[in-house]
């Protein structure tokens, strides 16, 4: 039998390991969950624009359209909020680019666009693809912080990101690309366009 003392020193250090696994175990995960936040806001966003979704196959989209309609007609489920995006009037045009990578392998023909200049760490940061007759969002996803670093500098995400989509659910046309943070739009010099 364990003497009194021993047992209590036993359940401090068992609490002070699970609190610490809990911990470690949210730090590890953050991105993925706001990663996940992120994007239902921008899909409920895309939907609600565009009628469609962004990031899924086309027929997912078309089947959608028979599941989501009757909901939100009868009322029965509401999307929240979309997005706001600034007036493009007040916008700001910036001179950095962004790196793009198709990869037409991937069903979707996926499209990875990553820039090292954007902070997740001051709030999320969406991609903007706008056309003459439509504008998608698309989130941004950080890499964590070293536990050192972010232990130095209280940042939990690396500096820099990365947004995916696929082109198979956009239509045709000419985009121009942007960002949208903390209520504010940036346009990028760069244009993507969808031929197929």
């Amino acid at each position: 039998m364990l003497r009194p003392s021993l047992r209590n020193s036993m359940g401090v250090a068992a609490i002070f390991a699970s609190i610490l696994f809990w911990i470690s175990a949210w730090y590890e995960k953050y991105p993925l969950l706001i990663k996940c936040r992120d994007s239902l806001l921008c899909e409920s966003s895309n939907w609600q624009r565009n009628g469609r979704f962004l990031d899924v196959l086309l027929f997912h989209n078309q089947a959608f359209q028979y599941a989501y309609v009757p909901l939100i007609t009868k009322q029965i489920y509401q999307f929240p909020a979309a997005i706001s995006i600034p007036d493009s009037a007040a916008s700001t045009v910036l001179k950095d680019t962004l790196a793009l990578q198709y990869d037409p392998s991937f069903p979707g023909k996926l499209i990875t666009v990553k820039s090292e200049q954007i902070d997740l760490n001051s709030g999320p940061v969406y991609l903007i693809l706008k056309s003459a007759n439509s504008q998608w969002l698309a989130p941004f996803l950080a890499k964590p912080n070293g536990k050192v670093q972010f232990l130095k500098t209280g940042k939990p995400l690396f500096q820099g990101g990365t947004a995916q989509f696929m082109t198979e659910s956009l239509p045709r046309g000419m985009y121009q690309l942007g960002l949208v943070q903390q209520h504010k739009l940036y346009w990028l010099p760069q244009y993507f366009t969808k031929t197929d």
